[in-house]
Order: structure tokens, then sequence, then C-alpha cells
């Protein structure tokens, strides 16, 4: 079995190992034979192998793209025009992103390797099981019929030793009461496109046995953010925004724990004390590498304050980061854990359709005023988007869709070096499922390009409500760009034992720290006058979804892709 998991077809094969692992560890009956490598335990191979059987084919396609940015590099430099600077490709950076060794013989220093550098931040795996491998779980452990899916959660971090959950799931989760349920209000509606219709951008996954709510409420957000009553009369409005009100309330009665049915409560109750941090004040970033995206995770209890990235694997978070290291090396910047960004070093695109103009009243001023420079109104060229995320820290998008329209997913995996982005177009963050082909996203192409974090929605949202997030967000990144830069007790504690400690003669300044050993101390090490421990980019989730009036219809679309990402003030601005 072993031998199929290192074959490109191996990601059912992980599972199943993954799930095999679990149960020797938990229970007498399903013991293997002890590891000849006593280093590695049962949770050790279990959270490797789910690993392992996450991103199959988003890990392929960020592969594929460095891999061409690679050989593209090494031509170069076969003919003398060697790349050294800032964007060029490592091979380190390139091998990062490889799951499995290419011999069997190989596989116990591979995942040894594996957990050594690991990535200096908790990461959470999350996969739904379904189908066979969910029959053979609940035959094997003797479980009712009613159990027809597992959740299966890894939480690797560098600092702990790896903690691997299996847990079962009822079907239960479509239950909504009458007075949830959407009902006709007897309006007359005007549709915006007779002919367009919201169409499931998953298909049909194990998530529609778990929890079929789901999809139902989506489809009925899509039509009714769609539709305008013919009559715009008073009593009209308020019937409208009652029966989105019902949908938020829907959505939240549904990510909430509220019922032994709640999607929180059957998920992740059982891995709420693992995922705890034990002083909740300076609780750590978490990154989550999931198989069923389409879910809003970051919302549950548990997450819904914390802050929480997505990535599609644990070899692309350390892909990024380390382009983020190298990148600051180049720059001649000492080594911060995480990549930093300047939100005032900006470009945006705003309503370039010329059809959202409340969006366009609610931010141009803003804009201006911030000397943020930028286009509103108008479409510009792919070469004029092109050069403004190479040379910007942050990209700013207001408009319909993923922007993809402006500027193709293949000429944004062109560029060397990428901006943050702020995406707040209508599932401008959604991954669409085709079958067994790689499954395609705008913001897949900005984290291949190097961008470190991605703001992106999940689903349709409107555009009044999504402004109010949207501005609640730059309201905080500027607040936190204008507090003073100064250490928190954590740093100033290790600064002054960095002071106390005898170096040799030669200055330490600036000094080029490999990338095992910065992991290593990433929790520690200060950029110039940068504290590790602020407020990042995705910290601010929180308040901004509490911003908008449906906090979960609209609120809950909005998520982080990427890295968690601080922020600086430029010396020079």
């Amino acid at each position: 079995m072993r031998i199929k998991f290192i074959l490109p077809t191996g990601a059912k094969v992980s599972r199943l190992l993954a799930a095999i692992y679990v149960l020797s560890a938990s229970s007498e009956p399903f013991s293997l034979p002890p590891s000849s490598c006593k280093a590695l335990s049962e949770c050790h191979w279990a959270s490797y192998f789910h690993h392992a059987s996450l991103g199959t084919h988003l890990n392929h396609q960020f592969f594929s793209n460095m891999a061409g940015k690679l050989k593209a590099q090494n031509l170069l430099n076969v003919e003398g025009s060697h790349s050294t600077g800032p964007n060029c490709i490592r091979a380190e950076t390139y091998n990062l992103l490889r799951l499995a060794p290419e011999s069997l013989q190989g596989l116990e220093e591979f995942v040894m390797k594996f957990f050594e550098d690991l990535p200096c931040t908790t990461v959470i795996c999350i996969s739904l099981l379904g189908g066979a491998l969910a029959s053979l779980l609940r035959e094997l452990l003797n479980y009712p019929s009613s159990v027809n899916a597992w959740v299966l959660l890894s939480r690797l971090n560098m600092k702990s030793q790896p903690v691997v959950i299996l847990l079962p799931v009822d079907s239960v989760l479509e239950e909504v009461s009458d007075d949830d349920a959407s009902s006709e209000s007897g309006i007359h509606y005007e549709h915006k496109d007779l002919d367009k219709q919201w169409h499931c951008p998953w298909g049909s996954t194990v998530v529609d046995d778990v929890t079929p709510a789901f999809k139902t409420i989506l489809e009925e957000n899509y039509l009714s953010s769609s539709t305008f009553p013919l009559d715009d009369t008073k009593e009209n409005r308020l019937q409208w925004w009652t029966q989105r009100k019902k949908l938020d309330h829907r959505l939240g009665k549904l990510l909430r724990v509220e019922k032994k049915s709640a999607l929180a409560n059957q998920l992740i109750s059982g891995a709420a004390e693992e995922l705890e941090e034990e002083e909740s004040v300076n609780r750590e970033p978490i990154i989550l590498v999931l198989d069923c995206e389409m879910l809003p995770w970051e919302n549950i209890p548990v997450l819904r304050t914390q802050e929480v990235y997505r990535m599609p694997s644990i070899g692309s978070i350390s892909a990024i980061l380390d382009r983020s290291h190298h990148h600051q090396e180049q720059a001649g910047m000492n080594a911060a854990a995480f990549p930093l960004i300047d939100p005032l070093d900006a470009f945006y695109l705003l309503n370039p359709s010329g059809d959202l103009s409340s969006s366009q009243a609610a931010f141009e001023k803003w804009f201006r005023d911030q000397n943020i420079e930028g286009k509103a109104g108008i479409a510009p060229t792919v070469e004029e988007l092109a050069g403004a995320l190479k040379s910007h820290d942050l990209f700013i998008y207001i408009g319909h869709g993923s922007g993809a329209q402006y500027i193709p997913r293949h000429e944004i995996q062109k560029l060397e070096n990428c901006a943050a982005t702020l995406l707040m177009g209508c599932s401008s963050g959604s991954l669409s499922l085709n079958g067994q082909y790689t499954p395609q996203g705008t913001h897949l192409s900005y984290l291949s390009a190097g961008s470190p974090v991605i703001v992106a929605n999940l689903w349709e949202v409107t555009d009044k409500d999504i402004d109010r997030f949207g501005k609640a967000m730059l309201d905080a990144w500027l607040r936190e760009r204008s507090s003073p830069s100064v250490a928190c007790a954590q740093c100033r504690l290790v600064a002054e034992l960095k002071s106390m400690s005898i170096t040799g003669g030669k200055g330490d300044a600036k000094k080029k720290i490999p990338r095992k050993k910065l992991s290593k101390a990433c929790s520690s090490v200060l950029c110039e006058d940068y504290c590790n421990h602020r407020p990042k980019i995705g910290s601010f989730m929180s308040q901004a979804r509490e911003a908008c009036t449906l906090p979960f219809l609209i609120g809950a679309s909005p998520v982080c892709y990427g890295v968690p990402t601080g922020i600086r003030k430029k010396k020079d601005s």
C-alpha cells in the first residue's frame, strides 16, 4: 500500500493509510507492527499521510508552475545571464512542494525531514471522508447507519507532537425550523439576467450528504441577491430584507453550536480543546489545509475570532515563506518570520465595469485621500495590471467576480512576484471542482505567483454589505500601520537575552539564516522595528465580518488565503 502511496494517483491510498494509523494509535485490535524508526509514532504517520492526501491537484499546479519558472531560470543561467535577484526561484523552494520520495526506501527519512521542516505556525488539516472509506470505518467501529461520513483532523506544529482525531458525522444537519424556511412572499421580482442560474462550484461531494442545507442556502442567496421587486415600495423592500435576514439566520444557525446536530459541534467539538491555546489572549495564527474548501470553516465558533488562513498544502505554505525569506535576504533586510506589506503601497481597481456606482462613491474619495494609485470606472489593460501587481505591496479589487476578466489567470501565474490582494467581487475565492481535472480558482494563480495573502469571497455577495467589510479591513490595516512600532514583552525579553549573549567579533547583523534555523527561531525573530506578535492581515477578519448587516450570509463569505502577513510602514512613505 505504501508503494501505491508514492505514485501520482496516491490520494485515496493516503487517506486510507491515515485512517489505518489513527485506528492503530487509538485501538489495540487495529495496532500495527512497530516502525523501524522509533522517532515516528502512529500519530506522525497518520498526520503525514493525511497531509499527503490533501490538495494533490493543487500542489501539482504549484509544482508545475514553479518547475516552469525554475527551468526558464536555469536556461538563462546556462546562457550566461545569471538570475540572482530577489524574485528568482530556488531549487530548495521547489523541493518543498514534494509530497513523497522517489522510492519507498527513502520514505522514513523523507517523513522525518517533513516534520523537521514544518512551517512556523500551526497547521490544521481537515478532510471529510465519505463513500467506501466511510462505510468501512462504520463497519469496523460498529457505528449506526446514520453515520455516513467522518471528519479527519490533524494538527501539526513544529513546537509539539502531531495530534490526529477521527470523528463520526451524522447526516442530520439539514434540519431547518418553519420560521427559518424560505417561503413565497407574494412579491413579483425582476431578474437581472433571466438566463443566469446558480451553478454549484463543487458539483456533488460528501459535503452534500453531511450538510445538504448549505447548498440550499447558497442557491437561495444567489437568487435573492440577483432579483429586485418590480414595484420598489417600502413594503416590498422590507419583505426582501426579511428573506435575506432569514437566510443569514439559517447559515448562522448551521455554523453555531446551538443543537446537537449543528455543524461545528459535529465536526470540531472533539478537537476544540486541541485548537485552543493555553493563553487565549495571544493565540497564534492557524492555517487550514482542506479537502472541502466550499465550507466556511473560519466561522464556526472555535475559529470565528481566531486569525485563520487557508492554503492548498503544507508544501505550498513552506514555499511561500521560503520565497519571502529569500526576498528579504536579497533586499538586505533582517529576516522576519512572515511576509510584511505596507497597505499604502497599493494599487486599486474600482468599479471597472462602471455599474457599481454606490461602491465607487464609497471608496473613490477615500483612495484619493490616502494618495493610493489606481483606476475607477474604467477597465485597465492587462499590462497595466501586471505592472501594478509586480510593483506594489497590495492590490485592491472592488468589482464583479475575481477580476480575471481584466487579467487572466495564466497572465498572473507568469509574474515573478505578486502583491497581497483584496478581491471583493462575488465568488472571487471560490474553487471550481471539475471531476478528475485540476480545480480552478483565481486565488490559486495569485498564490502561485507569490502573493503572500489573498482576501476573497467563497460565494455571491451584495455590493453595499461587502463594501462595509472591505472598508472595515482597510481602515484596520491603516490603523495598525500608524500604531507605534513597539515590541511586545516577549520580543523585548528575547532581545535582552540576545544582547547578553557572547558572540564572535565579526558582526552578526543581517546574517543569513538557514531555512531550518529560521523556522525554529521564527517566534522570536525581530525584523528591524517589527514585532512578530503584532496583529497581521488576517487578524482583522472577525471584526470586519461584524461590520456587515448580514454577518453570516455576507460576512462569512470572505476568507484569507495565504500565510500570516504583517503590516509595516515603509521608511520612505
